[in-house]
């Protein structure tokens, strides 16, 4: 046996080799699946109440419409345009990044295409002049202790009530949104003409949502198809941000750390 061999540092090298030979493999994997295949994004923001929640911990799918460079972290591959890109479909919860947004991803669904003219109108939509169907439904009641109700909603008996509309979209998909504030300064607005390449998003949360009614200076403007990460597909889980510690997962209100009916909800 020859001296290196027998060294101290050179067993411990030896024996510790196929842990760090595994922990590589699983390491690339990890990042293999969060670039090619599925994300999970952290939601903390009300702009897309009352679909997302905020606690939710959302499932993006990256392989919906195709690879950029902001697939993978920290824009590594120097790609221009989109590998195998598909289409953004109207209505899409999508995942994006924005030029003045550092690392943060943002959620927001699509309301407007490339080429297609977006205003509203006392808060409704109208796409190419033609208004978008929605329906009224029943106020939404959460409780204040939830930590869901919208500011400026005022709380009687320990209760907030939220007008809320179900919006039908050209290609028949249908959501609710939330009507915070009647004549709100963003309920209607000029007329959005989407450039190319760009998308017109907006929040359901409609009076509380910095989305592409807003300059890229404190909203998202028009979105470019570059910056998409992919399509937001299910909510892995959700907690509520002011519940109990984790390890309490069940209770009531805020003593509830999860929220079970959420798990794997598909959007």
């Amino acid at each position: 046996m020859s001296a290196a061999a027998g060294r101290p540092g050179a067993r411990l090298w030896r024996e510790a080799r196929p842990v760090v030979a595994f922990a590589a493999v699983v390491l690339v994997l990890a990042l293999l699946i969060r670039s090619l295949l599925v994300e999970p994004v952290a939601l903390t923001g009300r702009s897309m109440l009352p679909t997302l929640l905020p606690g939710d911990r959302l499932w993006v799918t990256k392989y919906a419409y195709g690879y950029n460079r902001y697939s993978l972290p920290a824009g590594l591959v120097p790609v221009e345009g989109r590998l195998f890109a598909r289409t953004v479909a109207r209505g899409d919860l999508i995942a994006f990044r924005l030029l003045r947004g550092g690392g943060d991803t943002f959620i927001k669904r699509v309301i407007g295409l490339p080429g297609e003219t977006v205003r509203l109108d006392r808060g409704r939509v109208l796409i190419d002049g033609r208004p978008v169907a929605r329906t009224a439904l029943a106020p939404l009641v959460w409780p204040a202790s939830s930590g869901l109700c919208p500011e400026g909603v005022a709380v009687s008996d320990g209760q907030c009530r939220v007008e809320q509309w179900r919006e039908i979209l050209p290609n028949g998909v249908a959501y609710r949104v939330l009507d915070v504030q009647k004549g709100g300064s963003d309920e209607t607005t000029r007329a959005f003409q989407v450039p190319a390449g760009h998308l017109f998003v907006l929040g359901d949360n409609r009076d509380r949502s910095k989305d592409s009614r807003h300059p890229l200076s404190v909203g998202a403007g028009y979105v470019p198809l570059d910056r998409v990460l992919g399509r937001v597909d299910r909510v892995l889980y959700s907690r509520a941000p002011q519940a109990a510690p984790v390890w309490r997962l069940w209770g009531e209100g805020r003593g509830r750390a999860f929220r079970p009916d959420r798990w794997w909800k598909e959007l």
